[in-house]
């Protein structure tokens, strides 16, 4: 199989490559352990079991199920990995904060005639104008 069609057989081990590098940053982003068990290890054992069983299921067939599989498995990963990552710092993903009533301007004058500059409260860009929701 690997003679008739490399591109989908070397994107397979990339794609497989590219999650176990995923899961290697996290843990050692978290200071965290790393199992040895993986849903995406499932693809190459099917293409080896097929093989030792004298090919049950036509290899093509099988190839494209482990891809769709693999793709499908690096995705969900990655999503949660964002959202976990966007609920801890209380950011929301693929959305730009708009302020529609920032008309004040940056300077205002005082009611005895002084001008003082308004103070935005700390923070970014992003979180400029949010509330912070403490978690009980």
């Amino acid at each position: 199989i690997y003679h008739d069609h490399p591109l989908l057989y070397v994107l397979l081990f990339g794609l497989i490559g590219a999650k176990i590098t995923n899961r290697l940053v996290v843990a050692h982003m978290c200071k965290g352990e790393i199992t040895h068990r993986d849903a995406c290890m499932l693809a190459p054992l099917l293409l080896i079991l097929n093989q030792y069983f004298n090919t049950i299921i036509p290899e093509i067939y099988l190839l494209y199920i482990s891809l769709l599989w693999v793709t499908a498995d690096l995705l969900w990963y990655s999503s949660k990995v964002c959202l976990e990552i966007c609920d801890f710092l209380e950011v929301e993903l693929f959305t730009i904060p708009y302020n529609s009533s920032e008309g004040n301007g940056a300077n205002s004058s005082n009611s005895n005639g002084s001008s003082a500059t308004t103070q935005h409260s700390s923070g970014g860009p992003v979180t400029r104008g949010r509330k912070k929701h403490s978690k009980n």
